[in-house]
């Protein structure tokens, strides 16, 4: 049948893969509601190209395939599909590189998650790929499919994306697929809204008012005789597509009805195999088998399985756990977890582990516990930390009473580190006194060592850093002596932390490099990502920016090649803490709203967000900003770690300064700095004492405090301003300039406060240039503070940069920032610009007047 009113989408699909000649690639997502055409719409486009097409699909059954799709991609590029997750990617677009190829994924809105991050991954690197990479998905699932939209969310940033509609037939395009029918065409549009699938549903049905979808489905399916009907059903649990024989050998008496179907236009032949025509067929069919009917189905289809090689075990435990066959059920559940866990599909792992959990009453305690600590661990990589919390607590009970200690210590591990995403430090910490208790009889075991690395972080973070740090040479001792690679390399980067902040800052960087580096080398992925995020942060709260960018580069990169969401968003809140203290403050802002929208569930994601949102608002003189610091007080209070508290008081005390409330200020600061519960970083403790002596209570240098700092404790303004300056923290120096008093120093404050659009500081500025008799200087217009395109500074750079024909990644590595924060830039900057494309922002470039960055 021909296409009716695709010739837009035609064109523009053809326009796209044109756009691929020149070696870079595109992203095309076209969407649609069901049944809009848009599989025969990509059908039609690739049945003229002259180019090398690999295709995959996205399963419709409860649980998808892990890499599905690309596991039919690799076979067609000839990669060995078997290769782990990495190296698979890798593989993939390596083999991408070698000639112009279209990759076709359909039916994205079915996605695992390893599939997913595939896309992504390929997505950032198409711009130096001859790929023209199609994605279908269904536009209607949107609101209730939360990876969908965060999927496409993800790609919308990406700047090789062109989407591509599929709507409705219109009445008069209706009219032409049902001529000759004898329907109503008016009727048939009624009644179908223009859905081609419909319209197409209808013709089969003879009638123009079969009322929805499933009524014309179940119309022509009530032709077929009764064993055409009961293969039909058989079929119908295979999947939208299936081998030929399985559905015969399965099918069993019924299995002479198979030509029928066929026949009746209810399945289609596809060489050795046979499918569906839409989604919604098979779906229909499905959903009007009787339980009983549906049960035994699957225990036929599971037999003929069972009989062959290869199979996957996500099928198996699928039709194992709808046939109720529980042990069964129990183990294929556990494999296709475990394995899905191991290519990064964490969902599907989630819900393997959930099935299994439905048929594990019958299975030894011991099994039923693993089985909880396993969901809990895969919970907690999937950001529900509910359910983690749940299953871990449920862990625990069981091993205490199947009274094994060192599975009990390290339930109480798992449940420390669940506590601590949560927020509730109090918790967290009362699950790692009691595992080192559980442990410390039984000797120096792997788990005792790992006991030992929480209770000592937790010690240094929130309690006596001396004693913390003995504790975690302790745990150090033990995992290098147990052969615990992975508790050294976390040891090393709480040591480092350690170190860092309460000792020598370059031995402390030492350390986190050494653990960074053990973490990749054995390829640990979240200590990798905890290492990147630790040393990074060092290094900007020591105000060396170039370094510690060149880490955050690395360790956004590594977060999102490895689905790493924690990662990504501690890293991400340390890249907005650098640009904040560095005054690019928009960009601060977006990367600080980006990691609320990923953060989730945990609760110490959230914090640094908040605080540096709440810092700029203030600072700009926002109404909001102080419901936005009292709440990520409250965040960081529950944690109880001084590390979160400290920045969000001095932005509370900073903003009753700047409101005049000189008591408020005075109080945020003294109720911080004389608790001697908690431990204060040496910068820390600088920071407080210097906001202390602005306050007018004055205070003696402390140990080990930088020196722009002690500059400000002693009241040298005007060399802690020069010392500021020469670190690139242009707030903290007009701060400085304006307690230095002198007109000139006053001039220069106001200058550079405008310039940030840090309003109350400049009216203070402002305020004591008056009070000396001091004319006040104009300032910068609303309109050229920023430039005629509206763009930061950090997007001029990126703007620049595409227009001089650099890739992403060529950018990240000029600007030391990961592809994905140049694809965040990347972004913005097209929509700031009104431009649909890189090409036409570069051609923009050049008729603007931007000013240098």
């Amino acid at each position: 049948m021909a296409l009716i009113e695709r010739g837009p989408q035609l064109a523009a699909l053809s326009q796209y893969l044109e756009d691929t000649r020149d070696g870079s690639g595109v992203l095309a997502l076209v969407a649609g509601e069901a049944g809009s055409g848009k599989s025969a719409l990509v059908s039609d486009f690739l049945a003229d190209v002259a180019v090398r097409v690999v295709a995959g699909s996205c399963d419709g059954l409860s649980t998808p395939r892990p890499l599905g799709p690309l596991i039919d991609i690799a076979a067609q590029l000839e990669v060995d599909a078997t290769l782990p997750r990495d190296q698979l990617f890798a593989a993939i677009l390596d083999a991408l590189t070698r000639q112009s190829t279209i990759a076709l994924v359909e039916d994205l809105h079915w996605a695992d998650d390893a599939t997913t991050d595939f896309l992504l991954y390929a997505g950032r690197r198409l711009d130096e790929l001859p790929t023209m990479l199609i994605v279908t998905y269904r536009d209607d699932e949107i609101r209730s499919n939360a990876m969908l939209t965060r999927s496409i969310g993800e790609f919308a940033r990406l700047g090789v994306v062109r989407r591509v509609p599929v709507g409705p037939l219109s009445e008069s395009g209706v009219a032409a697929l049902v001529t000759d029918s004898g329907l109503d065409p008016a009727e048939v549009f009624r009644q179908t809204s223009g859905n081609p699938f419909f319209v197409t549903e209808c013709l089969a049905a003879g009638s123009s008012k079969p009322g929805t979808i499933r009524d014309a489905v179940l119309a022509r399916a009530a032709r077929l005789p009764v064993r055409g009907r009961g293969v039909l059903e058989v079929a119908s649990q295979l999947g939208l597509r299936f081998e030929a024989d399985l559905l015969i050998e399965a099918g069993g008496a019924d299995a002479g009805g198979v030509d029928e179907c066929v026949a009746q236009g209810m399945l289609m032949t596809l060489g050795t195999e046979l499918g569906f025509r839409h989604e919604l067929s098979r779906a229909t069919i499905a959903d009007e088998i009787p339980p009983i009917r549906r049960a035994t189905v699957n225990r036929a289809i599971l037999r003929a399985l069972e009989q062959r090689r290869g199979v996957d075990v996500a099928r198996l435990a699928g039709h194992a756990a709808a046939a109720y066959e529980t042990d069964r059920a129990f183990g294929y559940g556990l494999r296709a977890a475990q394995r899905a866990a191991d290519l990064g599909s964490h969902r599907e792992a989630v819900h393997h582990y959930r099935t299994a959990l439905r048929f594990a009453s019958p299975q030894p305690a011991t099994e039923r516990a693993a089985l909880l600590d396993a969901l809990a661990a895969e919970c907690m990589v999937t950001d529900q930390m509910d359910e983690a919390l749940t299953a871990a607590e449920e862990s625990l009970q069981l091993w205490n009473e199947i009274g094994d200690p060192i599975k009990v210590g390290a339930a109480h591990i798992a449940l420390e580190y669940i506590a601590w995403y949560l927020g509730r430090g109090d918790v967290a910490l009362e699950h790692a006194s009691a595992a080192v208790a559980v442990l410390e009889p039984h000797g120096p075991t792997v788990e005792l060592g790992r006991a030992l690395t929480g209770a000592g972080t937790f010690e240094v973070d929130t309690g006596d850093p001396q004693h913390g740090l003995a504790t975690l040479r302790r745990a150090l001792e033990i995992a290098t002596s147990a052969g615990d690679p992975y508790n050294e390399s976390n040891t090393l980067n709480s040591i480092g932390w350690a170190l860092a902040y309460y000792g020598d800052v370059e031995s402390g960087v030492a350390h986190l490099e050494q653990s960074l580096q053990d973490a990749l080398k054995h390829g640990f992925g979240h200590l990798s990502g905890r290492a990147y995020a630790n040393l990074a942060t060092v290094l900007a709260d020591n105000d060396r920016f170039d370094s510690a960018a060149a880490v955050i580069a690395d360790g956004l990169r590594h977060a999102e090649d490895h689905d790493l969401t924690l990662r990504w968003v501690c890293i991400t809140s340390v890249l907005a803490d650098v640009e904040l203290r560095r005054g690019r403050w928009d960009d601060a802002l977006a990367d600080a709203w980006g990691v609320l929208q990923r953060a989730g569930t945990m609760a110490v994601g959230h914090i640094p967000a908040l605080t540096t949102i709440g810092t700029i608002t203030m600072r700009r003189g926002d109404p909001d900003a102080h419901s936005t610091l009292l709440e990520a007080m409250q965040r960081a209070e529950s944690t109880e770690d001084m590390q979160r508290i400290v920045p969000v008081a001095l932005a509370l005390a900073e903003e009753a300064w700047l409101h005049r409330d000189l008591h408020s200020a005075r109080s945020s600061i003294r109720s911080v700095l004389n608790r001697n519960d908690k431990p204060l970083t040496v910068q820390h403790r600088g920071q407080l004492t210097s906001w202390a002596t602005r306050l007018g209570d004055p205070h003696d240098v402390p140990v080990g405090t930088p020196s722009q700092l002690a500059l400000e404790i002693n009241g040298d303004w005007q060399q802690a301003a020069d010392a500021w300056h020469a670190l690139d923290r242009p707030y903290e120096q007009s701060l400085a300039l304006i307690e230095a008093g002198a007109p000139s120093a006053l001039a220069h404050a106001f200058d550079i406060l405008d310039r940030l659009g840090a309003r109350p500081a400049a009216t203070l500025a402002a305020e004591r240039l008056r009070g000396l008799g001091e004319r006040v200087p104009r300032g910068l217009r609303p309109s050229t503070r920023g430039n005629p395109a509206g763009l930061t500074s950090r997007e001029v750079e990126v703007l620049q940069l595409v227009a001089d024909g650099l890739t992403n990644a060529e950018i990240g590595a000029r600007l030391f920032v990961s592809d994905k924060t140049v694809e965040h830039h990347v972004s913005r900057i097209l929509g700031k610009l009104g431009v649909p494309n890189r090409r036409e922002a570069a051609k923009t470039a050049q008729q603007l007047d931007l000013p240098t960055p």
